[in-house]
């Protein structure tokens, strides 16, 4: 029993998992298109799939760096955790209200901005809950 919480425990693999979430996500948020309901590039949400994928590769980085026994990478990726949380909250926060007002198309960009905050606040919670058990 012991061996199957450790595995969903341990720091790196929370790192490597929000990393891959967070690319799956940004992804998403840049291949479909709100407006026109395909799926096909959304020049629009550039910006938030390189912010997503760009915290994603770092993640998975300190991840691998984490799993290797390197206590710098795991604090970097406790920060960086952090830093997501806040980024896609405001970012989110706004999609939100602007989905609400005049641009409606808005409301796929803040409900994927909103599951990175989550996802990232999630991590960032488990993250620092399991600091403490490594040796």
């Amino acid at each position: 029993m012991d061996d199957v919480a450790s595995m969903f425990t341990h720091p790196a693999k929370w790192l490597m998992g929000l990393g891959l979430v967070l690319i799956v996500l940004a992804i998403s948020l840049v291949m479909f298109d709100p407006v026109n309901h395909v799926i096909g590039f959304y020049p629009k949400a550039k910006t938030g799939g390189i912010i997503g994928s760009g915290f994603g590769l770092v993640l998975l980085f300190c991840g691998a760096m984490t799993r290797s026994g390197s206590r710098g990478a795991l604090w970097t990726g406790l920060l960086i955790c952090l830093l997501a949380v806040a980024g896609f909250f405001m970012r989110g926060k706004k999609f939100v209200k602007e989905a609400r007002g005049p641009k409606p198309e808005l409301a796929y960009s803040a409900t994927i901005t909103s599951l990175m905050s989550a996802a990232s606040f999630i991590t960032l919670l488990n993250v620092a809950r399991s600091i403490r058990r490594l040796p």
